[in-house]
């Protein structure tokens, strides 16, 4: 009978330093696989792990797909579909639209040329 109440003991001691290991470790995982960035127009990009994003505009989802990146120096460049941005410390920055002969636009709602998001995660 003693012999069973030690193994519970030893058992419930473990389970509960699984369960604070876990639970400390589960943020960094979380920032590894979810990446929120904002900006100041109502836009926002989700990076999911290293190979999906979703991007919302004026809180409807724009586009969904599949991401691709390239690194040159120090520097990482994200794509989203037909347009991409270049990553440096925690910012993602995209040119929002072109000129006279290059129009184009990506973002309608927003009229900076242009656009920085910031991780909505990363501590200040």
């Amino acid at each position: 009978m003693r012999t069973n109440v030690n193994i519970r003991n030893k058992i419930l001691i473990l389970s509960v330093l699984f369960l604070i290991l876990s639970c400390k470790n589960s943020t960094k995982l979380k920032d590894k696989i979810f990446k929120p960035y904002g900006s100041s127009c109502d836009i926002y990009i989700y990076i999911y792990g290293d190979s999906l994003f979703s991007i919302k505009e004026q809180g409807n989802i724009k586009l969904k797909g599949k991401l691709k990146k390239t690194f040159e120096d120090d520097l990482t460049y994200y794509y989203f579909g037909s347009f991409g941005g270049m990553y440096y410390n925690d910012t993602l920055d995209i040119q929002n639209y072109g000129n006279a002969m290059n129009q184009f636009i990506h973002f309608e709602s927003c009229d900076e040329k242009y656009i920085h998001f910031v991780n909505i995660l990363s501590k200040p």
